[in-house]
């Protein structure tokens, strides 16, 4: 790996912890992610310029909140969304994973 390139290996192991717990863990989907983002949510700051958008898409997502909620969290978030979103959100965290898991291989 070049000197100059960020090391994302960090945000990698954080991602596969995520992902971990979204395939493995009990409950339905929507404790999972919960769980899973509480603990080990990354920013899009940490990752790749060119992957960062789909990042802040995941995030603009899973913090959408009812206009009558004002308590702007994941859990609060999460806790509003149907199964099918929550679905839709671990499979995009999981595609995520996979892009970050390509850019390091391609460096």
């Amino acid at each position: 790996m070049k000197e100059d390139l960020p090391d994302y290996h960090y945000t990698l192991e954080r991602l596969n912890k995520l992902t971990y717990v979204l395939t493995v863990n009990e409950g339905d989907i929507k404790k999972r992610l919960i769980e899973a983002l509480t603990y080990y949510w990354i920013s899009a700051d940490d990752l790749p310029e060119n992957i960062r958008e789909f990042a802040d898409e995941i995030d603009t997502v899973e913090s959408c909140i009812p206009k009558d909620e004002y308590d702007n969290t994941y859990k609060n978030s999460l806790a509003n969304k149907h199964l099918k979103t929550c679905s839709k959100i671990a499979s995009k965290i999981v595609d995520l994973e996979q892009m970050l898991t390509e850019y390091i291989d391609d460096i």
